[in-house]
C-alpha cells in the first residue's frame, strides 16, 4: 500500500470516527455534502463539531455553514495538510497516523497492568487524564467524554 493510499484511508477513517462520535450524543448529527463530511456533537464547542474537507473544488462553504447554523453550533473545518485549502484560519494542527492492518502487532501488557473499559463512574479519572494529556479546561473535556463513557456497548477509544 502506498503512502497516498494509506493517507486517504486515514483521512476517511477520521471522518468516519467523527460521524460515529456525533451519533453517540443527544443532539448529535452527521451529514455528507459535496466536498465535505459533517459531524455535530451537539456540544457548544467548535472543536467538537466539524466539517472534514474531502474535495475543495466541490465544497459549498455556505451550505456547510448553514448546516451548523441550523443546529446553533460553533464549528471548525478539519482540513488535511495534503489538500492545500486556504479557507478559514488555523486553530490547531492534529497529526494523524495509520498503519496497514497486516502490520499491526500485539503489544503485551506490562506485569501488574490491567486494562478495562471506562464507565461513567470513572469520569473524574478520565477527565483528569484527558486534561493532562491534551490541555484545556475540564468542563468541555467532561462534556465530550460523557458521551463516550455513556455509550452502551461501545468502546471509548
Amino acid at each position: 500500500m502506498g503512502a497516498v493510499d494509506l493517507a486517504s484511508l486515514v483521512l476517511h477513517a477520521q471522518a468516519d470516527a467523527w460521524a460515529e462520535q456525533a451519533r453517540l450524543r443527544p443532539g448529535g448529527a452527521s451529514a455528507e455534502l459535496p466536498g465535505a463530511r459533517l459531524a455535530a456533537s451537539g456540544l457548544p464547542h467548535p472543536q467538537h463539531n466539524g466539517a472534514d474537507l474531502t474535495d475543495a473544488s466541490a465544497v459549498d462553504e455556505a451550505a456547510v455553514a448553514r448546516w451548523f447554523a441550523e443546529r446553533e453550533l460553533p464549528w471548525a473545518w478539519r482540513v488535511p495538510a495534503l489538500r492545500g485549502w486556504e479557507g478559514g484560519r488555523l486553530l490547531l494542527e492534529q497529526r494523524l497516523m495509520g498503519l496497514p492492518a497486516q502490520d499491526l502487532r500485539p503489544a503485551p501488557l506490562p506485569a501488574g497492568v490491567a486494562v478495562r473499559t471506562a464507565t461513567p463512574a470513572d469520569a473524574d479519572a478520565v477527565v483528569a487524564v484527558d486534561v493532562a494529556a491534551f490541555g484545556g479546561p475540564p468542563a468541555p473535556a467532561r462534556a465530550w467524554l460523557a458521551g463516550l463513557l455513556a455509550a452502551s456497548g461501545r468502546r471509548a477509544g
